[in-house]
């Protein structure tokens, strides 16, 4: 070729460039979708039943402090054992062992028992890992829990 002379791209290689790009589009376009999917329909939350039937109380609780563990109570279900006092309801307590997870002002769901010194404790999850597990207050988390008491042997 000579020098200053401009090389013609082949036309089998323009159609072939051409004929990519739509199919190119079409996975990212797909790849999104699936991006978007994964983030809509993440992990709901589960209510483990074998905690919630080993509480005493399901507590529905504001976090005051994280690290000391301090709630205020908001609303008070009782599961077993002797009726409780309904002055609770608005009170401050001490609830073991804080968690990481716990947000200052967050309202949060509490399967617990309270040993015989009157202490509060989340009620352990028979799970490997993850033994202390509260949940958010949400409605469908109420349901899941009303339902597993209503259906308790």
């Amino acid at each position: 070729m000579a020098a200053g002379s401009v090389s013609a791209e082949s036309p089998m290689k323009k159609s072939i460039r051409y004929q990519l790009l739509p199919a190119i589009a079409l996975a990212i376009f797909w790849l999104t979708v699936l991006a978007v999917l994964s983030l809509w329909t993440a992990n709901p939350v589960t209510v483990n039943r074998a905690q919630i039937l080993n509480s005493q109380f399901i507590l529905t609780a504001r976090i005051i402090d994280p690290q000391k563990g301090t709630v205020e109570i908001l609303e008070l279900k009782q599961t077993r054992g002797e009726p409780f006092d309904q002055s609770l309801i608005n009170k401050k307590i001490n609830l073991q062992p804080a968690r990481i997870n716990w947000e200052e002002n967050s309202t949060r769901i509490f399967p617990v028992y309270r040993d015989k010194a009157g202490d509060w404790f989340i009620t352990p999850a028979p799970l490997p890992k993850f033994n202390y597990i509260d949940y958010p207050a949400t409605n469908s988390i109420r349901s899941e829990i009303t339902q597993i008491l209503a259906h308790r042997s």
